[in-house]
């Protein structure tokens, strides 16, 4: 089902390792993971990578090559994904979509006026690469998700999805990238991007390399509010951490700035209330936990300033708070 393990991974240079079938490729690695040289799970012209869908796919096209067809000609579109379907945020495994074919009709032989000849392919979808390693993700080559090119006269696939965890850090020197298919000057307009999202526990990830496109960036344990709370609606926020973690919520009603051994955090801790406690799902390769309450409906609470923050206390990591969220009840 495209979820394997090991417990280091080391990719040399010059070495490209590359991935069959159609499932998303998901490598759960319990040490370092080491890539000098390029792990891919691109497209490979009209064969979309691991991963892809045909939620974007582009629509076909026909070409008659003899007016006694008597039909119009149509030309193909390319595949789409970013903007169009998928997110970084929960990370979709959904990868990226193919481009369309274009038919090719014209007269076979004297008494054949019109006939199918041949078709050009449209390039393939790139396929979906989640990489979660317990060490340091140490990218100097390439990761590559891009998309497969199409021709004059077909679409070209969209590019696809990576998602890079690297719990004791993540620094990419080398080149990220979930790219749309080469597309021919005048050929069929309208291959987008993939997504890139990297992910390191306690650090935001470094980037000294090249992204494209460029990469939602998250340092865990991350805190998200869904939507501001309002008077008599549920308030809703989400938590991303590691695996199986435990994680405390605290709310105050002013700001604050205190930096200890588990970093640093923005709300007055000495007032601060503990609302919630949040353990992370397991057996999913995105665990985020969500926390709803509904807010007093009392007008007279209304433009009340919130803080909140959280401390991933219970995990195989060195515990550390999340980052503050100001809200304000409307």
């Amino acid at each position: 089902m495209g979820q394997l393990a090991y417990s280091r991974i080391d990719i040399p240079a010059g070495v490209t390792v590359t991935f069959s079938g159609s499932h998303p490729i998901q490598i759960r690695c319990t040490g370092s993971a080491n890539i000098v040289g390029e792990i891919s799970v691109a497209a490979n012209g009209a064969r979309s990578g691991p991963g892809a869908v045909s939620t974007g796919s582009g629509s076909s096209g026909v070409l008659y090559t003899s007016f006694l067809c008597g039909g119009s000609s149509q030309a193909a579109s390319s595949g789409r994904h970013a903007g169009v379907y998928g997110s970084t945020f929960p990370f979709s495994l959904e990868g990226g979509s193919p481009g369309g074919h274009c038919f090719v009709y014209g007269q076979g032989d004297p008494f054949t006026p019109c006939t199918f000849l041949y078709a050009y392919f449209g390039g393939g979808g790139g396929g979906t690469l989640v990489l979660d390693a317990d060490g340091v993700i140490d990218v100097s080559g390439t990761v590559n998700a891009n998309g497969g090119a199409g021709s004059f006269y077909s679409g070209s696939g969209s590019g696809g999805s990576i998602l890079l965890r690297g719990r004791s850090g993540l620094i990419v020197r080398g080149t990220v990238q979930a790219r749309p298919g080469f597309a021919w000057p005048g050929s069929p307009p309208g291959p987008e991007h993939g997504y890139i999202r990297l992910d390191a526990y306690g650090q935001v990830p470094v980037v000294l390399g090249v992204l494209d496109p460029p990469a939602h960036v998250m340092r865990l344990p991350l805190l998200v509010e869904q939507e501001e709370p309002r008077l008599g609606m549920p308030w809703r926020l989400q938590v991303a951490a590691p695996a199986g973690d435990g994680v405390f919520l605290a709310a105050a009603f002013q700001p604050g700035s205190f930096t200890g051994p588990y970093g640093q955090v923005g709300i007055d801790l000495y007032n601060a209330i503990t609302f919630a406690f949040l353990t992370m799902p397991v057996g999913t390769h995105d665990p985020i936990a969500t926390f709803q309450m509904t807010m007093p409906a009392n007008t007279a609470f209304a433009g009340v300033q919130i803080w909140t923050a959280g401390l991933d206390y219970f995990t195989a990591q060195q515990p550390r708070y999340t980052n503050t969220v100001f809200s304000v009840l409307r």
